[in-house]
Parts: C-alpha cells; structure tokens; sequence
C-alpha cells in the first residue's frame, strides 16, 4: 500500500506522524484483527495513532502547515470518488488538528 510506505518515509526522514483512524472494535466492515495488525504495525515505527469511535474528517497534516484534505481514506483502498486537495496553512491545520482531537496539540 503506496500510504503505508509514505507514512514510513516521513518518518524515517523525521517528520511528526499521527493518524487518527477508527477504533478497531468501531469498525463495520473488514476484520477488526486486521486492523489492530495495521495500528501496530504503526506503532513500531514510531506512528502515534490515535484512534477514535468515529472519524468523520480525512486529512493528513504535515509538519503543522500542510493539509491534504478531501474523500479519501488516506490508509485504506482507492476509490473512484476519492479526491483530494492541499492547503499549506499553519492556522487551517491547526484548525482540524483541533477539531479532530478536542485540544490544539504539537503533534
């Protein structure tokens, strides 16, 4: 998955990774196994994963100033649908880091 390998680039080259995503026993379709594998996965790397019952924002924010932002589940399988946009605003990430996480926080 070309997501997956992004994501440990990043981090190998020192960016702050965090990925909220659903909380596994929240999931409705694919294996809940599956997912706890992935979230570890992660993790060993160095990914903070935050997870949540529901999320309802796609977006990735890079270094606390660059958002990619749109319908696409950035850690799951392509769409047709999917779209994305990118945005580099340090108040606009900070804006959905909020949103996402219920506090401003240095990720």
């Amino acid at each position: 998955m070309l997501q997956w390998r992004v994501l440990c680039i990043a981090k190998e080259n020192g960016v702050k990774v965090t990925v909220i995503t659903t909380d596994p026993e929240e999931v409705v379709y694919g294996s809940t196994d599956v997912c706890y594998e992935l979230i570890s996965q992660m993790q060993q790397v160095g990914i903070n994963v935050v997870t949540k019952e529901e999320v309802e924002e796609r977006f990735a924010v890079i270094d606390d100033e660059s958002v990619w932002h749109g319908g696409m589940n950035l850690l799951g399988k392509a769409d047709i649908w999917d779209n994305l946009m990118r945005i580099k605003n340090h108040q606009v990430a900070a804006e959905l880091l909020e949103i996402a996480l219920g506090t401003v926080s240095e990720l």
